[in-house]
């Protein structure tokens, strides 16, 4: 338990009041949902595949983005678990993989790397 007390130089009024800070006892790792997502080869030159089998029940909209923002290609998760996009036609650089949920919020993103 900490004690804050707020004293107004001018008046002379304060007030206290009391916050208990507590710390998590337990050793699990909070894990973020894209830290469930495989992105593999990476670097890639023929065929990325995405596998997105750790997360629950998603149906996802996975778009492959360029760096100025283009979409380049986009899928929809359609009850598989696995996703691919052939790159071998692609100009070498980094793009993003963007993460799209029913309502097309974005829920994450991952950087790939397109090599000849």
């Amino acid at each position: 338990m900490y004690s804050v007390t707020v004293t107004n130089a001018v008046t002379g009024c304060s007030k206290t009041d009391e916050v208990q800070v507590s710390f998590p006892t337990s050793t699990v790792e909070l894990v973020d949902e894209m830290d469930k997502i495989a992105i593999f080869p990476n670097p890639v030159k023929d065929v990325v595949t995405i596998d997105i089998t750790a997360l629950e029940n998603e149906n996802l909209t996975v778009q492959l983005i360029d760096i100025t923002g283009r979409t380049i290609k986009s899928i929809q998760n359609e009850n598989s678990d696995i996703i691919r996009f052939d790159v071998s036609k692609m100009t070498q650089g980094v793009y993003f993989v963007t993460f799209l949920n029913d309502n097309k919020e974005k829920i994450g993103t991952k950087k790939v790397v397109i090599i000849d």
